[in-house]
């Protein structure tokens, strides 16, 4: 399933990416009914890259089928990024704490300065392996990761405003 999303941040892009290093910042971002809190792994800028590891937890109800398979406390995952700062553009990579190999996503990220705001780009393929229920297992998980990216984002405008 391919995913998409675009959306300002109303914060200059140098800060949000200071942001992305502080471990301050996720301390802020409130949890959704889909999502759970943060939890920071690796917070760091290295040869001009900055790397980022942080642990999230699916918060949302599974449809009744693929809860028969999957167990929804255990959907966990870590998204990795990397961003290069001399173009603001790099990746980003879930790796699975469980059902290792019934999920893939990876991603482009692109931050592109819009008039001393931010609009951020991200665009992969989202993939679920489990039989029967994968379609709606990666609508249920695209829709998390839409609401993360949009938590991100006014979790940004708050703690940089």
């Amino acid at each position: 399933m391919r995913v998409e999303v675009a959306q300002g941040i109303s914060v200059p892009r140098e800060r949000v990416v200071e942001a992305l290093v502080d471990p301050a910042w996720y301390a802020t971002i409130e949890t959704r009914a889909s999502l759970g809190a943060p939890e920071p792994l690796l917070l760091q800028v290295l040869d001009g890259v900055v790397h980022t590891a942080v642990r999230w937890r699916y918060a949302g109800t599974l449809p009744a089928a693929a809860s028969r398979v999957l167990d929804a406390s255990r959907l966990t995952w870590v998204i990795e990024v990397r961003l290069a700062l001399d173009s603001f553009s790099g990746t980003v990579h879930v790796v699975p704490d469980h059902y290792e190999g019934l999920l893939t996503c990876e991603a482009t990220i692109e931050l592109t300065d819009d008039d001393g705001a931010t609009l951020e780009r991200v665009a992969g393929d989202l993939q679920v392996r489990v039989p029967l229920f994968a379609d709606a297992v990666e609508r249920a998980i695209a829709g998390a990761f839409e609401d993360h990216l949009r938590t991100e984002a006014e979790a940004l405008e708050r703690y940089c405003g």
